[in-house]
């Protein structure tokens, strides 16, 4: 067990605000220096916070873990670029934020994209085939999006 374990053992469990402060700079050093060890560390101490804070952001718990997983990798990948190594959860947290916004935004779109379609679609495609099999329903559908006007850009 290296000395990372060992100043985060000696901690008390009860004061983890005291245990990130006087840690986190040096793990996230370490870290920045290759030290595996004090990757796993820093991520351990933060995760749940780190995925409360994605699953406030999303408002959604599956899309928190997805956002979550996305945002540490990431951070693990940048974490050259952090400056100030006792700002590493609040960085994280802005990456997560910044993750949550694209995933709102990209859900928009795609919503918005496919609401037109719905029900009338399945209606109109029903209407024209009393038995209908996979393959006349097939094509009945490229026929239907053949005729569907262009997205807008």
């Amino acid at each position: 067990m290296n000395q990372l374990h060992l100043a985060l053992e000696a901690a008390p469990a009860h004061d983890s605000n005291l245990k990130s402060a006087i840690n986190d700079a040096t793990l996230v050093q370490n870290a920045q220096a290759g030290d595996s060890q004090a990757l796993e560390c820093l991520f351990c101490l933060h995760r749940p916070a780190f995925f409360r804070r994605a699953k406030h952001a999303s408002g959604d718990p599956t899309a928190a873990e997805d956002l979550c997983q996305e945002a540490c990798l990431k951070a693990t990948l940048k974490l050259s670029c952090l400056a100030v190594p006792g700002n590493f959860r609040g960085w994280v947290f802005g990456i997560i934020d910044n993750k949550a916004r694209h995933w709102r935004r990209n859900l928009k779109i795609v919503g918005t994209r496919t609401e037109p379609i719905g029900t009338y679609t399945i209606e109109n495609m029903s209407a024209r085939l009393d038995t209908a099999s996979a393959e006349d329903l097939l094509e009945v559908l490229c026929d239907f999006v053949d005729q569907m006007p262009a997205p807008a850009k």
